[in-house]
C-alpha cells in the first residue's frame, strides 16, 4: 500500500482490494502446499512493483467491467473447445491450442494493469502460433510440427503460413466464394495479414493506421504504459503521466 497521503481507499466494488493464498481445495493437484517464505521481498521493492499497477487495474476495471468479462468469456469458450474428457485423443495442434488460450488469459491481466503493448503482444503470439499450427496441421505435417515445437526446425514466417494455408485446396475453395482477399489472401490483403499488420504495429509502438482503427488505438503506442483511451472520454489518466509526477524509489520512498 502507498502512504497514507498518497492513498484514496476503494469505495465500489471493494473485493478488489483483498490479496489471499489460494487454499489447497482450489487446485486439482495442490503438490506441496504453501511453503513457507525463503527470500521474502522487502516493503520498498514491493511498492515499486505494485503500487502503479494497483491505481491503474481499479481505474481501468472501474469503467471496462464489460470489457474484461467478454475477454474472459471468449478465453473459457476457447478452452472448452479443446477441454480433455474420457475419450479424448489430443489432435496435432493441442499445445499450440494451449498456448494460445494461455496469451487469451495473460493479455487481459496485462492491459488492465497498463501495460498495454505488451499485452498486443501476447495477442500477437496466439496468433502466429494457431496460425503456424494450422500450416502443419492442414498438410498433416506431423514431423515438421513437432520439429517446430522442439526447436529443432527454424521458426516459420506467419506471412509463409498464411500463403501455405491459402494455397491449400481445403481454404482455396471456400476463399473462392468470397471477395478477393477476404482471408488469406494478397493484394489486397485479406483479414489474417491486415490483422496481423495491427497487431505488430501497436506492439512495434509504432502508430496505428487511422483508416483502420479507432481511439485511443490511433495513437503512438511506446514501451510506457497509456491509458487505453483519452482521460476526457473515460476518466482513466494516463499512467505515464501518473508515473512522472509520483514514482516510487526502489526504498520505497517517494520521489
Amino acid at each position: 500500500m502507498p502512504a497514507d497521503e498518497l492513498s484514496v481507499r476503494v469505495s465500489e466494488g471493494r473485493f478488489r482490494e483483498r490479496r489471499a493464498y489460494l487454499g489447497l481445495a482450489a487446485f486439482a493437484d495442490p503438490g506441496d502446499g504453501i511453503q513457507a517464505p525463503t527470500n521474502l521481498i522487502d516493503r520498498g521493492t514491493w511498492t515499486h512493483l505494485t503500487d502503479l499497477p494497483t491505481d491503474i487495474v481499479l481505474q481501468t476495471t472501474d469503467h471496462f467491467g464489460s470489457t474484461f468479462r467478454a475477454m474472459a468469456s471468449l478465453a473459457y469458450m476457447w478452452n472448452c473447445v479443446i477441454t480433455p474428457g474420457e475419450d479424448f485423443r489430443p489432435p496435432l495442434v493441442f499445445d499450440a491450442y494451449l498456448d494460445a488460450y494461455d496469451e487469451f488469459e495473460a493479455a487481459p491481466f496485462i492491459a488492465a494493469h497498463g501495460w498495454y503493448r505488451q499485452a498486443t503482444a501476447g495477442l500477437r503470439n496466439a496468433f502466429e502460433v494457431i496460425t503456424h499450427a494450422a500450416r502443419y496441421a492442414i498438410r498433416g505435417e506431423t514431423a515438421k510440427y513437432t520439429a517446430w515445437r522442439d526447436g529443432t526446425a527454424d521458426q516459420p514466417k506467419f506471412q509463409n503460413s498464411v500463403e501455405i494455408i491459402n494455397d491449400h485446396p481445403s481454404t482455396r475453395d471456400s476463399e473462392a466464394t468470397l471477395q478477393p482477399g477476404s482471408l488469406f489472401g494478397r493484394n489486397p490483403d485479406g483479414v489474417m495479414r491486415q490483422l496481423y499488420q495491427e497487431l505488430c504495429r501497436f506492439a512495434h509502438g509504432h502508430p496505428a493506421t487511422p483508416t483502420r482503427t479507432s481511439g485511443a488505438a490511433t495513437a503512438r503506442c511506446s514501451s510506457r504504459r497509456r491509458s487505453p483511451s483519452s482521460g476526457a472520454t473515460t476518466g482513466i489518466p494516463s499512467s505515464h503521466a501518473r508515473s512522472s509526477s509520483r514514482s516510487h524509489t526502489p526504498d520505497g520512498t517517494a520521489r
